[in-house]
């Protein structure tokens, strides 16, 4: 299988290198394509050129072909200590996927991928009710708190260069945005990703035990101001 590393490697600390060539390794055991791209952001959607910072999905019908049937993206245009913690969490996703963990495969009201439904929603593509659209927005704010849970576990299995709290407070900014995206429709732009705004990481929490099925009014309001300039 052939990976697309767009970075030097060989540049990186031996701790991280030996991570990510074992995180490549299982890739390679279950047809998962890397690429570790230079570039600050990538594109996930080819028709709506909407940029990321990483990714972790399935390929289209052509790749499934060439042998493999997801990708693990990460853009590494950034310093180590950013473009890492994306990685971790990209891979904790892969985990989830291959372990077919029920937050990252399970239904809502009968819809297999409900992922993709909150994103017609978001696309103002198909009309939901609003109770679906909440219970859609909580499982995908689920799926990604059992994705933070995991890269803390494997950051600090790993030792990896990343501290802790300061993950822990990007996850949780991370996490409780999806209750923003349900209110506003919009995912955030590159560059005021709710998890780099100082603001943001002032006031959230630094453990991922919190309840949350609620939204504290200061983080929303925090993310509407710097997310969005509402």
């Amino acid at each position: 299988m052939k990976h697309k590393i767009d970075i030097d490697l060989d540049t990186l600390p031996k701790k991280v290198q030996d991570f990510i060539a074992a995180e490549i390794g299982h890739c390679d055991a279950n047809n998962v394509q890397v690429w570790l791209s230079a570039t600050r952001s990538v594109d996930f959607d080819e028709d709506t050129k909407t940029q990321v910072n990483g990714y972790f999905n399935e390929v289209n019908e052509k790749d499934i072909k060439n042998g493999y049937h997801h990708e693990l993206v990460c853009s590494c245009g950034k310093p180590l200590q950013e473009w890492l913690k994306l990685f971790v969490h990209e891979s904790c996703h892969k985990d989830q996927f291959l372990e077919q963990d029920p937050a990252y495969c399970g239904t809502v009201d009968g819809i297999d991928d409900p992922y993709e439904k909150l994103d017609q929603w978001a696309n103002a593509s198909l009309p939901i009710e609003q109770g679906l659209v909440k219970r859609l927005i909580m499982f995908a704010l689920n799926l990604e708190l059992n994705c933070e849970r995991r890269a803390v576990q494997k950051i600090i299995e790993q030792d990896l260069p990343i501290k802790v709290e300061d993950y822990i407070r990007r996850a949780n900014a991370y996490v409780y945005f999806y209750h923003v995206y349900g209110l506003t429709r919009q995912w955030y732009t590159i560059g005021k990703e709710p998890y780099n705004i100082p603001e943001v990481l002032a006031i959230v929490p630094t453990t991922l035990d919190n309840d949350y099925t609620v939204l504290p009014d200061e983080i929303r309001n925090a993310m509407l101001k710097y997310c969005y300039g509402m």
